[in-house]
């Protein structure tokens, strides 16, 4: 292999910090958001201050945290972590993030994300649709990366990996984990910042109407 491939390779490992594809439109500052995609993703984590194994990033799926009141709740995790997927696929609406089974069908959505909070999910077994009420997310272009990546209050930079502790504890995505408060169930130490790269998902079938 050429040298000058080894330190693409090596420029591309390292510095995957987002370089924002430019927008006109007003109160963006130039960057690019979009509320709704037209097509199923999955996600995936690339480590901001270290090298990756890829350009893609970790794939991360939908860990199952609990069931209360006829609702069971799920939480961002790497699939290294929680080697299961039910959810298969995601999709962005309206700036809403709602999560599509092995079946194809929707009952459950991610809800509003706050500081030091991991980014969780609700499904349903009452209501077949639930509203989506954490319109709070986008997809921003990135002129460094071949995919869009995730943000929350079009903040891009503020999302975490954080290994919770306990038995089978799974490593959580968080938002603005460093910040102060009191102590979380988590390590602030031990959390490691990432891009959330938004994939298109290998299957993409829409059964529920836009």
């Amino acid at each position: 292999m050429k040298l000058s491939s080894i330190l693409a390779a090596v420029f591309l490992s390292v510095f995957t910090l987002c370089m924002p594809v430019l927008s006109q439109s007003p109160g963006h500052h130039g960057r690019k958001f979009l509320d709704t995609l037209d097509y199923d993703f999955t996600f995936a984590a690339v480590n901001t201050s270290l090298p990756n194994a890829n350009t893609t990033g970790a794939p991360l799926v939908l860990g199952y945290s609990g069931y209360t009141h006829g609702m069971a709740i799920y939480v961002t995790s790497t699939y290294y972590t929680y080697p299961y997927n039910s959810y298969p696929s995601l999709r962005l609406v309206k700036h809403a993030l709602r999560a599509i089974d092995s079946r194809g069908e929707w009952s459950t959505n991610a809800t509003i994300v706050r500081s030091r909070d991991s980014l969780v999910w609700i499904s349903s077994t009452m209501y077949p649709y639930p509203e989506d009420n954490a319109r709070i997310f986008s997809a921003e272009g990135c002129q460094s990366s071949q995919y869009p990546i995730l943000t929350a209050y079009n903040i891009s930079s503020l999302w975490s990996l954080c290994p919770y502790p306990g038995f089978r504890g799974q490593t959580q995505l968080v938002f603005n984990a460093t910040t102060a408060g009191p102590p979380p169930l988590y390590d602030p130490a031990l959390c490691y910042p990432v891009n959330i790269n938004i994939v298109p998902a290998e299957r993409a079938t829409v059964t529920v109407p836009l």
